[in-house]
């Protein structure tokens, strides 16, 4: 018996031998019907290959060849030892094996970087892909693309700009930038630990707020300069339509120079903008006497009234545009200001939302809130180094490599001397605006005290 049971064990090892090696050989053959089937005398030719048609020597020949089929078939044979005289159909049959393995390229490695099905694998083969190459987790942003030579255009017309500002001040200058940007008074809330939902025991985590409180938004201009003297005592303007804070706020002062100015709607527009430009000149007057300022605007249609101009020259401030469609990338509270406070906003709302009972805010805490945001952030930030980077300062020296690689250039291309030309300045403002640029690039200040018109 022990004699049989030892021969049965004998006889299983080598069936499975024989079944492992018919696998083996079944997965290297290759049974193609011909290209053309007219040719084939005894039918279909089945040939057994060491080197697979998808084998990369045989894809990178017939890729190199100019996917040349009879050449990759040649070499196909070659690496099998295979004569391509016998049978007379076996060039065709390993061409058309070529061609159909180089087609089913992209499917294999569709499925090699999905892992197979399975989650692990597909973030372990994407996490070496993004390290091998470069690549980041993120999200595409989606904005206007406007060609590499217009970006270079009205950027050099721009820092051509600024250094004949700079060049032709007599006083020491000021530099600033105000822009507009839209608060929530429901700020959205950082990413944080958030109650897991349990059926039948916990309701689901949320902030609760009505659809007014959701929607409800405020316009807030916001003004830094390269001089952190001067930075504390300039004003920041927050645009309301009087319904949501109320017609008078009932918070008596409010911190950071905040104030609020309540109109029909929370949207700038000039009469808005004269306002401040006005308010400005005086805040300056007194907070830097004796030096010229430059105060830096995008190209929204409310900053291009005529009425802005005249506006600034009584308040002896020069104006400067930033190129349109580039105030993403040189304007300093786009590129450095914005995402800082609206981060410490929406951190210290949080925070005294944690501390509430109720977790309502009322509008006079939000205000509280927003001036404390300002007054942790405006001042405690050197704003020159954002006014350099972008190059409205030291003659773009320390303009950032971001930004050159942006515009296309490995080093900055020498800018020339002197005033932009009446072309290059209206490649700054919007083609749409019929507007007399040089008004802006040759300006003439007045007097220190203007003449009154019949009194006026």
């Amino acid at each position: 018996m022990a004699h049989v049971g030892a021969e049965l064990q004998s006889m299983t090892r080598r069936l499975r031998a024989l079944q492992r090696q018919m696998s083996r050989r079944s997965s290297a053959a290759v049974a193609l019907e011909p290209s053309k089937p007219e040719e084939v005398v005894d039918g279909p030719v089945t040939v057994f290959l060491k080197v697979p048609p998808h084998a990369r020597r045989v894809l990178a020949v017939f890729e190199l060849t100019g996917r040349n089929a009879t050449l990759a078939a040649r070499f196909l044979a070659a690496q099998n030892g295979l004569d391509m005289r016998e049978p007379t159909s076996l060039p065709q049959v390993l061409a058309a094996a070529v061609e159909h393995a180089y087609l089913k390229v992209a499917t294999m490695l569709e499925k090699h970087w999905q892992g197979g099905g399975r989650t692990r694998s597909q973030r372990k083969w994407l996490r070496r892909f993004r390290l091998n190459f470069g690549f980041r987790l993120g999200r595409a942003r989606a904005q206007a693309v406007m060609p590499l030579e217009e970006m270079r255009a009205k950027a050099s017309a721009f820092w051509r700009w600024m250094n004949h500002v700079h060049a032709d001040s007599s006083a020491p200058l000021l530099l600033l930038n105000m822009d507009e940007t839209s608060v929530a008074l429901k700020p959205t809330a950082h990413v944080g630990t958030v109650g897991r939902v349990v059926a039948n025991q916990a309701p689901k985590a949320i902030a609760a707020a009505s659809l007014a409180e959701m929607r409800a938004r405020f316009t807030l201009m916001c003004t830094i300069c390269a001089d952190t003297q001067v930075q504390p005592l300039l004003p920041q303007i927050l645009l309301s339509n009087g319904r949501t804070l109320g017609k008078k706020p009932k918070v008596d002062k409010l911190r950071g120079n905040l104030l609020v100015w309540n109109q029909k709607s929370a949207w700038a527009c000039h009469a808005t903008l004269r306002k401040y430009i006005s308010l400005l000149g005086s805040r300056l007057s007194e907070a830097a006497p004796g030096r010229e300022y430059v105060l830096l605007l995008d190209c929204a249609p409310s900053h291009l009234h005529t009425s802005i101009r005249r506006q600034a020259k009584l308040s002896h401030i020069r104006l400067v545009y930033l190129p349109s469609g580039l105030t993403r990338s040189l304007q300093p509270a786009d590129t450095d200001l914005f995402a800082r406070l609206k981060s410490r906003l929406s951190e210290l709302y949080c925070l005294q939302q944690s501390r509430s009972v109720d977790g309502v805010i009322q509008p006079d805490k939000w205000l509280e809130i927003l001036s404390s945001a300002l007054c942790s952030v405006l001042p405690a930030v050197k704003w020159s180094k954002a006014f350099r980077k972008v190059g409205a300062l030291n003659g773009q020296t320390e303009v950032c490599q971001a930004l050159l690689t942006e515009f296309g250039w490995t080093s900055l291309p020498p800018i020339p001397s002197g005033p932009p030309s009446e072309e290059e300045t209206k490649a700054i403002f919007p083609r749409r605006k019929n507007i007399d640029v040089m008004q802006y690039v040759l300006w003439k200040q007045p007097a220190k005290r203007p003449r009154l018109y019949k009194g006026k």
